[in-house]
């Protein structure tokens, strides 16, 4: 029995990117070989209110692996209001650009039906706008 490292790589403008080190497991039999995959199964992550500064500080925690582990891939599903689906699709963008190890993908969703379809977990995270003028009673009844 031995453990197989692989990589899945590229380059990307002449660097080299590793985005996925896979291992196996490998036992070697008369005639076949048997790897098993040494991996947890992927989670998919649901975030709401992830254009916001808490959302997006919390999403990047989660795709950096500190939440659920390092050797943990998981799938973001982020959702948000749809006027900020232009500011979700930048904390998209962000997230590819960091190139994390254990993060499978990214997708951006305005509806709850489509958000909250197949997940795992989810991270309710939402919050009001800020007014100035609102008195502490008119903010308590918005929030309830």
């Amino acid at each position: 029995m031995f453990m197989l490292h692989l990589n899945a790589c590229g380059l990307i403008n002449g660097y080299r990117i590793v985005w996925k080190t896979l291992k196996f497991v490998c036992e070697s039999k008369v005639n076949s070989t048997l790897c098993i995959p040494n991996v947890m199964a992927p989670l998919r992550v649901l975030v709401t209110g992830a254009a916001g500064q808490i959302g997006y500080a919390i999403v990047l925690q989660i795709a950096k692996g500190d939440v659920f582990g390092r050797n943990t891939p998981v799938f973001l599903v982020l959702l948000d209001l749809p006027s900020m689906a232009t500011v979700l699709e930048g904390v998209q963008y962000e997230l590819q650009d960091c190139a994390l190890a254990n993060l499978l993908g990214v997708e951006c969703v305005t509806t709850e039906r489509e958000a909250f379809t197949d997940i795992d977990y989810a991270f309710l995270v939402g919050g009001l706008e800020q007014v100035v003028a609102k008195s502490q009673k008119s903010k308590t009844a918005q929030c309830y």
